[in-house]
């Protein structure tokens, strides 16, 4: 089951992406952190692990990935120096970050990372939360029919979100993801009508995440992530998640 985050920067994404993995631990799961983010390295610290060699890099730069790619090779990497597994028991690969200036685009970053996917035997029983960055961008490269499973967009309830929500949409029917959930994420009172408002447009609203002053401290101090009232509202959320998706369902049973 593969689970791709979306969403505008600074609405959550990791958070969300570190919080769902570690509910999926408690209910008996093996859920894999594949983060896709090309720009921010905060991930690791967040799961309190050093971060593992780079899948870009481990496939031989732009140059080798795209060989890989042309070949058609499945198979194409050991995992083991490509993953760290936190404490709390949550397994963390990371695609690749761009480091030099002029050095290009995210492509190659995000081929690893599509490579890294497809050579995962099918029929696997792990979650993979993928934590995308630009996630419009990561839309636009394309992915393979069939590789995504569904696709969680988290929304913080500005008036932008809506139309973004809708071309997502849009984009995830093309590149063939077949389920679009949606998350309101670091509620206060006076957003919620937000989520009344997405459910009146057609989306399948999953959750309500609340704001939590334990998370913007951890993102602060660049320490483990601490979770108060957003850990309990991500149960919730990943009750819902797991009846919307039959075969997720049957993996935690």
């Amino acid at each position: 089951m593969r689970l791709l985050m979306l969403g505008k920067g600074g609405c959550g994404k990791t958070t969300l992406s570190i919080l769902i993995c570690r509910e999926l631990v408690r209910r008996g799961l093996r859920p894999l952190l594949l983060d896709v983010d090309e720009r921010s390295r905060g991930v690791a610290k967040l799961l309190g692990v050093a971060e593992p060699a780079w899948l870009v890099d481990a496939m031989g730069g732009p140059e080798g990935i795209y060989r890989l790619v042309n070949l058609g090779v499945r198979r194409i990497l050991s995992l083991r120096d490509c993953l760290v597994k936190s404490r709390d028991g949550v397994f963390l690969a990371q695609a690749g970050k761009l480091m030099v200036g002029g050095e290009g685009c995210a492509c190659a970053i995000h081929a690893s990372a599509i490579s890294f996917l497809k050579s995962i035997e099918e029929g696997s029983k792990g979650f993979i939360v993928i934590d995308t960055g630009s996630s419009i961008e990561f839309l636009g490269r394309g992915v393979d029919g069939g590789l995504i499973d569904a696709a969680l967009f988290v929304a913080t309830g500005s008036c932008d979100e809506v139309e973004l929500a809708v071309r997502m949409e849009r984009m995830c029917v093309e590149v063939g993801v077949p389920n679009f959930f949606v998350v309101l994420n670091k509620v206060r009172v006076d957003s919620r009508g937000q989520a009344d408002r997405l459910r009146e447009l057609g989306f399948h609203v999953k959750g309500l995440v609340r704001h939590d002053p334990l998370v913007r401290w951890a993102w602060l101090k660049g320490q483990p992530l601490k979770a108060g009232v957003s850990a309990l509202d991500v149960k919730d959320l990943c009750d819902n998640l797991l009846s919307s998706l039959h075969i997720a369902v049957e993996e935690a049973s």
